[in-house]
């Protein structure tokens, strides 16, 4: 796997373990019974209601998921649309989803949780809270002896807690909390032996990638069939995406294609519109150039989703437009990115790659 391809292939692959995508969060621990699935969730003790409709309590009849993230963590922000889809679809069934963060030392303040709220977390459609102290942190983080974030627990309909892990694998868990066919630590572990198994079936999957492709694509088909949760996943359209491409099947791609920018674009999913934009322009991956204007359309969804002061969506257009080898809308974009950075350091190495496309 080579170019922008790999980093999906590796997004992937993370995605399909417990552990996928998580930022360490020091947390002190205490010696006690720790908090664990089966036991009462603790009560919410929530500072500021930034989004959404506030839950005083866990109502009887209701699951919840109360999941920890904060603005300094990349894979928290990565996984929103994922959960705003879970909170679009089941909610009608009665889920209702919470993120929850907190001040730190890290830099999470209340005024960084405002802004960010307002410009990328509203659009995903469940609430989002605010701590001033670590109260939660406590209860849920240290208690269950968590350290890393994105963390999620699921709250079941009698108000005990069902499962505490990664919001990746909640796509395997809210159907049967809701239906009441969720067997809690049992199903855990079926749960987590079924995502390592799918790992390492991915793995043998894209081995044959660059060697024979067509295998690879036959392959994920087969894949879909044993893995169908896992196969849920954007990311492994991509890589449906990616093969087809790479087997010359360009209308298979390109169809596959505008559905996940439709997606991407409902869901207020930046990241897989980028990997969209990136498989196009990939020289390996399309040497005849064919369909070059799906690459533009992910960008145009991109700047539409983040905004058009969205520093990452900015440097997404112009890497985007230099691989199409449109050097002018490149620039242009490249240098609306440094005047919307606001990290120095950050700017400097904007103007690198300003430089690089100047050809200086």
């Amino acid at each position: 796997m080579r170019t922008a391809f790999a980093a999906a292939c590796c997004l992937a692959l993370a995605a399909c373990g417990s552990e996928a995508g998580q930022a360490p969060k020091t947390v002190a621990k205490k010696e006690k019974k720790p908090l664990s699935v089966g036991d009462t969730a603790p009560p919410l003790a929530i500072t500021k209601w930034v989004a959404g409709t506030p839950v005083k309590a866990f109502e009887p009849g209701k699951v919840y998921v109360v999941e920890f993230w904060a603005t300094w963590c990349p894979p928290c922000i990565a996984s929103m649309p994922h959960l705003g889809g879970l909170q679009a679809e089941y909610k009608d069934k009665g889920l209702v989803v919470v993120g929850v963060t907190s001040k730190d030392g890290n830099g999470n303040t209340e005024e960084k949780v405002d802004k960010f709220v307002a410009k990328r977390g509203k659009r995903h459609g469940y609430a989002f809270a605010f701590c001033d102290d670590d109260a939660m942190e406590k209860a849920y983080m240290e208690a269950a002896g968590q350290d890393g974030i994105p963390c999620s627990f699921v709250v079941d309909k009698a108000g005990k807690l069902a499962f505490i892990g990664h919001p990746s694998e909640l796509d395997g868990v809210i159907p049967k909390v809701l239906d009441g066919t969720w067997k809690g630590k049992a199903d855990i572990i079926a749960l987590r032996n079924v995502d390592s198994a799918a790992t390492e079936k991915m793995k043998e999957v894209m081995r044959t990638f660059d060697s024979n492709p067509a295998a690879t694509l036959k392959g994920l088909t087969e894949f879909a069939k044993q893995y169908p949760i896992q196969a849920r996943q954007d990311e492994f359209e991509v890589r449906v995406i990616a093969a087809e491409m790479k087997t010359k099947q360009f209308d298979e791609a390109k169809a596959g294609s505008e559905a996940l920018i439709k997606s991407g674009t409902d869901r207020y999913n930046g990241e897989i519109l980028g990997f969209i934009a990136s498989v196009w322009t990939a020289k390996d991956l399309n040497p005849d150039r064919k369909h070059l204007d799906l690459a533009e359309k992910a960008v145009a969804a991109i700047l539409k989703v983040e905004g058009e002061d969205d520093v990452q969506a900015l440097v997404t257009a112009a890497q985007t437009y230099q691989a199409m080898d449109q050097k002018e809308k490149a620039l242009g974009y490249m240098e609306k990115a440094i005047k919307s950075a606001d990290d120095p350091r950050l700017k400097d190495q904007l103007e690198a790659e300003a430089k690089k496309i100047r050809g200086k």
